[in-house]
């Protein structure tokens, strides 16, 4: 599911179809190690599990690493395991809507 936004992530867009799907699997495979079966946030298991510090709201409107982190304020108080899950967890969004995207815009034959 594509979300409107600015997208500013052009260096997904310069990997290559295979370079994007082994930094998917890879950011799929540091996920699971390092958080476990944590809930996603901004999900609802994980509102009541980190209470209210993750407000439902996915990554904002500009989608960029630099934003995630002003988002959360990853330099301040969120600079730990709940930070870096967000950032991991924008991170495989942004892979996966540019593999959406590619789909999208292939032509068929």
């Amino acid at each position: 599911m594509m979300c409107w936004g600015v997208n500013l992530r052009g260096d997904l867009a310069r990997l290559s179809d295979s370079d994007l799907a082994a930094e998917f699997d890879h950011m799929i495979d540091y996920r699971l190690a390092r958080f476990g079966t944590a809930p996603a946030v901004g999900s609802l298991r994980g509102l009541f599990r980190y209470a209210f510090a993750w407000l439902p709201g996915g990554r904002g409107f500009i989608r960029a690493r630099w934003a995630y982190q002003l988002r959360i304020g990853y330099f301040g108080p969120f600079r730990g395991p709940m930070g870096t899950q967000y950032l991991v967890e924008c991170e495989i969004k942004d892979l996966r809507d540019e593999m959406q995207r590619r789909v999208r815009t292939r032509k068929p034959g």
